[in-house]
């Protein structure tokens, strides 16, 4: 994915929400790459490509490590409005997020199983 999609340090403009919303969009992003390399292991695709496919795995955790980070740092700038709807609204982003996660973890799984039957034996 673009680098530019996803900024690595918060804007004061931003709203809370619009955090969450590309937290949430980088766990859609990683989880569909979990998903691409489980398929290439399960079809016996390309060392090459499976390589490359972990390796923007790792960007996209590392980016949603720090922008969570920021958000637990400061989840609301000065002057930023916050009501019922906005937790409601948040509430829903979190609960997709801990939905994204639950399979995140079901993929990770099969994708370590594959490497451990890959692993050459006596080493």
């Amino acid at each position: 994915m673009a680098e530019e999609s996803y900024p690595k340090v918060a804007e004061q403009s931003e709203t809370l929400l619009i955090r969450y919303k590309r937290i949430s969009a980088m766990y859609k992003t990683i989880l569909d790459l979990a998903s691409k390399i489980l398929y290439e292991l399960e079809t016996g695709g390309s060392e090459k490509l499976i390589a490359a496919l972990i390796e923007e795995k790792v960007r996209v955790a590392d980016k949603i490590e720090n922008e969570t980070e920021g958000v637990n740092l400061q989840p609301v700038f000065p002057g930023e409005i916050v009501n019922s709807n906005t937790i409601r609204e948040a509430k829903e982003i979190l609960s997709d997020i801990k939905v994204m996660l639950g399979e995140f973890y079901e993929r990770e799984e099969k994708i370590t199983h594959f490497f451990k039957k890959r692993k050459p034996r006596g080493i």
